[in-house]
């Protein structure tokens, strides 16, 4: 299922959800079959609007995946920072053209926050299969 959501509406489910002025035009990061993001310049800075399919990307699962992020932050590693919306929510949903409800997660727009296998070592990965696991390598 690909994702029915106009980047026109983009703004106006920022500012309603999120509590953020949109400056200038959604910019394209991604399209594909399971999800969409889009770079956006706010008041508030710029920021990663990910718009997933919920049969791919269920809100549960992201929600998970939202604590993943937030355990790898807080063990140093590099992970994305998801913003929680007006109502706490991390995982929030905007309605497509097609009246289906996409999920939605909005994450902080860093240039050098992409965790890749040469940012990662042998000793970051023990120590995070240790916590994950509750086992030492």
């Amino acid at each position: 299922m690909s994702v029915a959501v106009r980047k026109e509406r983009i703004p106006g489910f920022i500012l309603h959800t999120y509590g953020m002025q949109v400056v200038g035009t959604p910019g394209d990061l991604s399209q594909g079959v399971h999800s969409t993001a889009y770079l956006i310049r706010t008041d508030d800075g710029d920021w990663v609007v990910k718009i997933s399919s919920p049969d791919s990307d269920p809100p549960d699962e992201l929600a998970l995946q939202c604590a993943v992020y937030d355990f790898l932050n807080d063990q140093g590693l590099h992970a994305p920072v998801v913003l929680a919306d007006r109502y706490g929510r991390r995982v929030g949903s905007i309605e497509g053209s097609d009246g289906v409800h996409y999920p939605v997660t909005v994450m902080r727009h860093h240039r050098l926050r992409r965790l890749t296998a040469e940012s990662i070592g042998a000793a970051d990965l023990h120590r995070v299969a240790g916590q994950v696991g509750g086992c030492t390598p």
